[in-house]
């Protein structure tokens, strides 16, 4: 994905890197729910809202920068 954004001189913001250490398996620091629907937070294997803040705040400091 990075090198196709490069090759098409577009913007790549690395949400794997900032994702580590967010897995599923890391308890109050995920970012992406597990097997069981959490009602009123996140449906089985979506993300949670930390992780789309932190993806947004991503995009955003990467739009701001150029």
């Amino acid at each position: 994905m990075r090198r196709a954004a490069e090759n098409a001189k577009a913007g790549f913001v690395d949400v794997m890197t900032a994702s580590d250490g967010h897995d599923i398996c890391a308890g109050e620091d995920a970012w992406v729910n597990g097997a069981q629907t959490k009602p009123g937070l996140a449906a089985v294997f979506h993300p949670f809202a930390a992780e789309q803040q932190a993806v947004a705040d991503l995009v955003v400091a990467a739009v701001g920068a150029r």
